[in-house]
Order: structure tokens, then sequence, then C-alpha cells
């Protein structure tokens, strides 16, 4: 909470609150949306427990009337170095007006800003943003700010939502976990739905003033005796009351940009093995026959679990640092999953395709992963 200056002096006891960021005092929640499915796990067996926060804003209306634009950063605490894909979106209050600037949704923070992402709208007030990265190269702190538009007719007492809500819209579901989405990236996406969320708000209440009064008294006697005459002298004493009214305005907070880029960090990787399937035939007299099933690859989805997804798109990024400081190079598996676009690579290009594809069917239709390559071209 920010304090107010002081007074004066005289009365350095006395102070008034200005525009505010309360404090994430409240107890964390589950997300908004569609319900988390844990499928068997207990969010409380993960070895992280994170949690996503949302600005919380208080201001006076006047405070509100000469900073009508205000920020809200989405922070996160307890995931240090433990994330790399997360899907999210922000669900605001209808009366909120989204500031945009080519395009551009939010501001990426100091906490993602050795992943890539894509952010785009997902329906009226809301927004979906997204992360992959080479590693779990994701930190503590700032993910991500936006601003937002008050409306003009603001009164005290109103409130403006602003949450973190879990979307399962079919294909794809919402994501915060580790690049190998193994089970403690599992367990720590469960928690960080269910248990793991601190939902903000813009508040607007009456304007604060407060007044002191300093009162100072001035007085004096003489007194002059004689053995003839006595004469005495008194001042009158004199009060002066000053009165001072002070009112104090926080500018809204400053937003920094900061630009992408692509960290190549060697990583281990989740081997995906598909198992040869054998049929023999043991009829006598014919020979025994043996037919091998081939494997079957889908193009996007590198990890072989049937979704096209940020944790693709991190698998992506991390054989592409790999192959890029000479550990290895793609084999047929990986060329079949991982190359998108076809050109005989696994790079940024790709998982930029496979992050966009997540993006389209998140907001709009469920399309094939060939499909939507087909409409981008």
């Amino acid at each position: 909470m920010k304090l107010a200056r002081l007074l004066g002096a005289a009365v350095a006891a006395y102070f008034i609150v200005s525009a505010s960021f309360l404090p994430h005092f409240a107890a964390a929640d589950k997300a908004t949306g569609d319900t988390y499915q844990l499928d068997g796990l207990d969010p409380y067996d993960s070895p992280v427990k994170p949690t996503l926060s949302l600005s919380r804003i208080e201001l006076t209306i006047d405070e509100a009337r000469a900073n009508p634009v205000q920020t809200i950063e989405l922070t996160v605490k307890g995931a240090k170095n433990k994330y790399a894909p997360t899907a999210l979106h922000i669900n605001y209050d209808e009366r909120l007006t989204l500031v945009t600037e080519d395009d551009f949704l939010a501001e990426r923070g100091k906490a993602i800003d050795k992943l890539e992402d894509i952010q785009y709208p997902a329906g009226p007030h809301c927004f979906g943003l997204v992360t992959a990265g080479s590693g779990d190269l994701g930190r503590d702190g700032v993910m991500w700010s936006f601003s937002f538009t008050l409306p003009d007719d603001i009164k005290a007492g109103d409130e403006f939502p602003i949450n973190i809500e879990y979307k399962r819209p079919g294909l794809t579901n919402d994501l915060f976990t580790n690049i190998s989405n193994d089970k403690n990236g599992r367990l720590m996406e469960a928690w960080v739905f269910t248990h793991g969320i601190q939902h903000g708000f813009i508040r607007i209440k009456e304007n604060v003033t407060t007044s002191s009064a300093v009162t100072s008294t001035t007085a004096a006697s003489t007194t002059t005796t004689t053995t003839a005459t006595t004469t005495t002298t008194t001042s009158k004493s004199k009060t002066t009351t000053t009165t001072t009214t002070t009112t104090t305005t926080t500018a809204p907070p400053t937003t920094t940009t900061t630009t992408s880029r692509i960290t190549t960090v060697s990583t281990s990787t989740t081997a995906v093995r598909s198992t040869a399937v054998s049929t023999e035939v043991t009829n006598s007299p014919p020979p025994v026959t043996t037919t091998e099933a081939k494997p079957v690859y889908m193009l996007g989805d590198p990890t072989n679990n049937g979704i096209i997804d940020a944790v693709d798109a991190s698998y992506v990024l991390g054989a592409y640092a790999r192959f890029s400081t000479g550990e290895g190079y793609p084999d047929a598996k990986c060329l079949a999953t991982c190359d998108v676009n076809g050109d005989g690579l696994v790079d940024a290009v790709d998982a930029s395709k496979i992050l966009a594809y997540y993006a389209y069917i998140s907001a709009k239709e469920n399309i094939t992963f060939e499909k939507f390559l087909f409409l981008r071209k």
C-alpha cells in the first residue's frame, strides 16, 4: 500500500491513503470457468504449489477520473524454473475496455522473457495468453501485464472483477505444466487451477480528505513592582488556526515492454516410444509369418498424446535447441511430428505454427492441424 506525503513536520502522524495496490491478503481460490478434471490426481501431492495472482487496485473517484487507464499484472510465485508450457484465459468485467496496441493485448513480463508466447482474443471480454520454451525457463515474478480503460460513469462502490478462467473447449485445455508434462507437471497444473488462483479487481471508493488543525498560542505577562507604584502589563493570547487539506493521486503503474527471444538451452527430453506389434501365424505346415505394425505419427504432436498444444511447441523448441548446438539430429519420428512446414528442419518456425494452431482452435473452431496449415498458406 502506498502512503501519501506527510502533511507536515508538526503533524507527521497524520496521513492519507491514496490510489493503492492492495496486498494479496485473501486466500487463493480456484479458477473460474470450466471445472478442472483431476483424473485421479490429488493436487496436495504436488511438490510445488504455485500461486497466480492478479492485481487488486483501489482508487478514489477523483483518482479514477484523473487516471482512467489502469494496468493489471499477472504474477506467479513459487514456480521458478518449474514451468514453460502455459495457457491461461483472462476474463474481465464487460464495463472495462481492454487497451490494445498493434494487435497486442498484453505485455510480457520478466518471468517469461526466456519463453516464446502467443496471445489472442477468446470471445467477448476474454483473451488467451500462451507460452512455450526449450526448457523449464519460466521464473517467479510478473508474467503478463495488460491495461483497461474505466467507464466514464464510475461511482463509489463500483468494482470491476478480473479473473483467471479455466477453459477446456474440446481438443485443447489450459495449461501450467513443465516441458515434460510428467506427473509432477500435471500435479502442479492441478494445484494451480484448483487452489492457486488469486483473482483481481479495480475498486472505486469515496474521495478521502483529511484535515488537521494546528494551534499556536503566545502569551506574555510582565509585572513591574516598586514601593510606590505597581504597574502590570499583560499581552493577550492570540490563537491562530490553520487547516490544511491534501489530496494525493498516484499515477498508474508504468508498463515495460520486453522483447521475446528464443534461448537455446540444452534440456533433457521425454522419450516417446512406439512398440512394434507382432502377430505370429502358427498353423502348420505353413511357415511362421511375422508382421510389424508401422508406427503412426501425428503432425504437430511429438508428445504423442493426441493433443496439439503448448507442450508440443515446447518439445519442438527443446529439440531445436539440441540440434542447433550439435547434440544429435532429427530422426524420422522427429521430422514426422515436428517438421510442421515440411522444410526438413525442426526449428522455432515449427513451434510458432503449433502455438498459432493451439490459439486458433481454443478461440474459434476445432479443425485438423493439416487444414489449419492449408488455410494459412
